[in-house]
C-alpha cells in the first residue's frame, strides 16, 4: 500500500485543518525530549515497549509480536458482536539491558538506556541478548537468548528489553523509514552507515514540507518544481525556498540548529562519502552518531514548525 502523501480530504475533526498521517509522528516528536528521541517510535502507528523477561539459562525464548485490536458493535446499549484482530508487527530495534534480576514491577519509574550488543547481567555471570527473527510470511519474532559463563543451566534469569515496533502493512513517508534505518544502524554497531540514511531523510522531509506549504497556497506542482530546480541544493532550499513559502529562513529562525545540521552534513560528505585517496575512514562512536541524529531531527522539527505555522495561518484566513 502506498503512502497517501498529498491528499486533500484529510481534516482534523476538532479544528478542521487539513492533516496528514505523518503529522502525528511530527507532533509526537515535537513534544518529547530530543535527548530521548532514539528510544521513541519513528513510524506512523509505531510504538516502543520496555519490559523484563524471564528466560532459562542456556535457552532461547521466542515471542511473537502481534498488536491485538478489539472491536465491538452495540445496539440499544447491548453488545451484539465483538471481535479481536491480531495485526503483525515488526521490530525496528531490539535491545537488552541489565535489570539486575528485578522484574517489571520493581523497575517502575527507572530510566531505561538500552545498549548495543549483548548485555552482561547478574554480576557479570550471564550474557543476555535479543535477536529479530523474520518468518517466511515477513512477520517477526523476538528471540531472547542467554548463556552462563560458569556453565550452570539449572536456573532462570530476568533481564530487561527495549523494542521499537511498527506495522509493516502501513507504508509511511520515506523520511520515517530512513530515520528508523539510521537509528537501527547505530544500535547494530554500524554508526557510520547511519549517516546516508539521516541526510536522505532530511532532504526528503524538507522537500515534502515545502511542497505541502506551496500546495496550501494553491501553487501547482509544475511551478513548485521549477522553483526547486532553480534553487539547486539544500542550503538554498532552507533559505530562499523556505522564505518563498513561509517568509522565514532556517538560518534566521534558528541559526544554531542550522549550523549544527550543516556540520553533520559536512561530516557525512567529507569524512564518509568523499574520502581522499590517502585518508582513512575515521571511526565514529555510537554516541557521536546518536548526537548527530538528534541534530538532524532538531533541524527537521524546526522546519516543520515554520511550515506548519504558515499552513495554519492560511487555513485560518480561508
Amino acid at each position: 500500500m502506498s503512502y497517501g502523501s498529498f491528499v486533500n480530504d484529510l481534516t482534523c475533526p476538532s479544528c478542521g485543518n487539513s492533516i496528514h498521517p505523518e503529522d502525528g509522528v511530527l507532533e509526537y516528536l515535537s513534544r518529547i525530549d530530543i535527548e530521548e528521541a532514539p528510544l521513541h517510535p519513528l513510524s506512523i502507528g509505531g510504538y516502543c515497549l520496555n519490559g523484563t523477561i524471564e528466560v532459562p539459562l542456556g535457552r532461547t525464548r521466542e515471542e511473537g509480536i502481534i498488536q491485538q485490536i478489539s472491536t465491538s458493535v452495540s445496539s440499544n446499549g447491548e453488545e451484539v458482536h465483538s471481535s479481536t484482530t491480531g495485526i503483525p508487527l515488526r521490530a525496528g530495534i531490539a535491545r537488552v539491558w541489565d535489570s539486575e534480576g528485578r522484574d517489571q514491577d520493581q523497575m517502575l519509574g527507572e530510566q531505561i538506556q538500552p545498549r548495543m550488543g549483548p548485555a552482561v547481567v547478574l554480576d557479570d555471570e550471564v550474557i543476555a541478548d535479543v535477536d529479530v527473527i523474520t518468518e517466511d510470511d515477513g512477520t517477526n519474532k523476538i528471540a531472547f537468548l542467554t548463556s552462563n559463563r560458569a556453565g550452570v543451566l539449572d536456573e532462570d534469569v530476568i533481564f530487561g528489553y527495549h523494542l521499537s515496533l511498527y506495522c509493516p502493512t502501513f507504508q509511511g513517508p520515506p523520511w520515517t523509514e530512513l530515520l528508523r534505518e539510521g537509528v537501527k544502524a547505530i544500535y547494530d554497531g554500524n554508526p557510520r552507515t547511519a549517516y546516508p540514511s539521516f541526510i536522505t531523510a532530511f532532504d526528503n522531509f524538507l522537500l515534502r514540507q515545502l511542497f505541502r506549504t506551496a500546495k496550501a497556497q494553491d501553487e501547482s506542482k509544475e511551478d513548485f518544481n521549477d522553483l526547486i530546480d532553480g534553487l539547486r541544493g539544500w542550503r538554498n532550499y532552507v533559505k530562499e525556498g523556505l522564505e518563498e513559502y513561509t517568509g522565514e529562513r532556517l538560518t534566521l529562525s534558528n541559526h544554531t540548529v542550522y549550523e549544527n545540521f550543516r556540520k553533520v552534513r559536512k561530516r557525512r560528505n567529507v569524512e564518509l562519502v568523499h574520502v581522499s585517496y590517502d585518508d582513512d575512514i575515521p571511526e565514529i562512536s555510537p554516541d557521536e552518531a546518536t548526537n548527530d541524529f538528534k541534530d538532524v531531527l532538531r533541524a527537521m522539527l524546526e522546519i516543520y514548525s515554520i511550515c506548519l505555522d504558515k499552513r495554519q495561518e492560511i487555513s485560518e484566513v480561508e
